[in-house]
């Protein structure tokens, strides 16, 4: 923090990024970005993810992995 230095944060599930707000959120100097990697779409936790993310992005700083480059 004395030298300005951040932390980027990206998660590749929402659960992931469920965690990481709950242990970093609120921290000035700490970005935490929500994602949903393609692997994780079609999977069994296709729905428990989708519903997790739709719950926590509006404590999202930006959108993180979502799969667009492929």
């Amino acid at each position: 923090r004395a030298t300005g230095t951040a932390i980027v944060a990206v998660s590749n599930r929402a659960s992931e990024f469920r965690d990481m707000s709950m242990l970093y959120g609120g921290q000035p100097d700490i970005f935490l970005g929500i994602g949903f990697h393609p692997e994780a779409a079609g999977g069994s936790t296709e729905a428990i993810e989708l519903a997790i993310f739709e719950q926590e992005l509006p404590k999202a700083q930006w959108i993180a992995e979502i799969g667009l480059d492929g």
